[in-house]
């Protein structure tokens, strides 16, 4: 039987985004599957009871991973993670099938790419390409879809660990904008439990708490994505939930790639972007406000781009091509 590897980020760094997509796409894969991390996992403890669980020593090490290939008579390994270097993927996909899940264009040989974005590859050498938000493992359960709730609020969520801030400079305009009486919804901002911002997020409330709460560690955001009127934040996995369950959103890049994928998302009219400036940040979020021409023709472009299939897709695919034969070195 074919045996499912999956190497996947989940240091502090990464965020969620990696193996929550990652957790998606196991939810329709029907065979054994073996996790190699970087640090423990309550999600897969929770929810995958009956899989291995391995540690590699660091992000970028893939020891305990090649040595669980060599043993296996027949295996696919899933790798999401941008700290494996590209020689290190060459050296899996010698010996076994490989599928690489990629956010950028990257030099390098494999059986399968996954880019579950708005992105154009050129330098990939890959058998097959599943390129597109079709393929976003974006699987948002079907009650979320389904109950619509009063848009009361403004979602602030930046990524779980947003390292360079970014919230806290949201957060400081929209200050400036209840000062001006501009705006009348509640904001929501949302952070992982492993932010290194969290302390000075909560000191920037002061004096605003009834404004603006924080909510630490909330891994499923449905239930704000359902009650907000609008978003703001990053293009990753959260803007294919954002999209499928029907919340516009402000895109803010993080890095340079994310400008790409902005701009993607923008020409498609399925967000707005914003630099982060005080101006820019002003002006977008009181024009999606005020526009709801606006916010209707993003939510009705967004669930044409968007879903919730993708992680099927993406599981079916892989294990297809998994069973087919590939000489072992």
């Amino acid at each position: 039987m074919i045996d499912i590897a999956i190497r996947v980020a989940n240091y502090n760094e990464a965020g969620e985004g990696h193996i929550n997509r990652c957790l998606m796409i196991r939810k329709f894969i029907n065979l054994k599957v073996t996790w190699f991390l970087d640090t423990k996992s309550l999600k897969i403890a929770k929810n995958y009871k009956n899989d291995k669980v391995i540690l590699e020593n660091s992000p970028k090490k893939i020891n305990f991973l090649v040595a669980h290939i060599r043993k296996q008579k027949k295996s696919l390994v899933l790798i999401d993670s941008y700290m494996i270097s590209n020689l290190d993927i060459m050296k899996i996909n010698a010996i076994t099938k490989t599928c690489v899940l990629l956010d950028e264009d990257r030099k390098l040989t494999t059986d399968i790419v996954v880019c579950p974005h708005l992105l154009n590859f050129n330098i990939c050498k890959a058998e097959n390409f599943l390129i597109g938000p079709k393929y976003s493992p974006a699987n948002i359960p079907e009650k979320y879809r389904k109950i619509k709730k009063k848009k009361n609020i403004i979602l602030v969520s930046m990524g779980s660990f947003d390292r360079k801030g970014i919230t806290l400079k949201i957060v400081n305009v929209l200050k400036r904008i209840y000062d001006n009486k501009e705006l009348n919804l509640k904001t929501v901002v949302a952070l992982g439990r492993k932010s290194p911002i969290i302390k000075k997020i909560k000191l920037a409330l002061i004096g605003y708490n009834n404004e603006i709460s924080v909510q630490i560690g909330n891994n499923q955001l449905y239930e704000l994505y359902n009650s907000s009127l609008f978003a703001i934040g990053a293009p990753g996995l959260s803007q294919s939930e954002r999209l499928l369950i029907g919340c516009p959103t402000i895109l803010l890049p993080q890095n340079s790639m994310q400008e790409i994928l902005i701009k993607n998302w923008v020409d498609n009219q399925c967000a707005i972007s914003s630099k982060v400036t005080l101006i820019s940040l002003r002006a977008t979020i009181l024009k999606l406000l005020n526009d709801e021409e606006l916010r209707k023709k993003i939510i009705f472009n967004g669930k044409r781009m968007v879903d919730g299939k993708g992680a099927s897709r993406v599981a079916k695919f892989i294990v297809k091509e998994g069973l087919k034969d590939k000489n072992q070195i």
